[in-house]
């Protein structure tokens, strides 16, 4: 399950990372774990039009959405390359 969190207006394309949009992550964790579903997560973080601005920007919005996750009880497999550790 793709995870995106939305700020701005509706129409408004702005996906920053987890946590710092208006989407209740909470909420639908509650109703997944609720209904038994327990799928793998991968976040999507597209930013604004303009873009991310930088490598680092991305990295940071990643570590962001991974500290926010955490804070949410989540435990996370993750590596440098993207895929689950073992």
């Amino acid at each position: 399950m793709h995870l995106k969190d939305k700020a701005g207006e509706t129409k408004e394309w702005n996906f920053p990372a987890l946590g710092k949009g208006t989407v209740d992550f909470p909420e639908i964790f509650k109703k997944l774990e609720k209904s038994g579903n327990a799928c793998p997560f991968s976040i999507e973080i597209e930013f604004t039009p303009e873009g991310p601005g930088s490598l680092e920007a991305v990295n940071q919005a990643v570590r962001d959405s991974a500290e926010y996750l955490k804070s949410l009880g989540m435990e996370l497999s993750i590596s440098e390359t993207g895929s689950t550790l073992p």
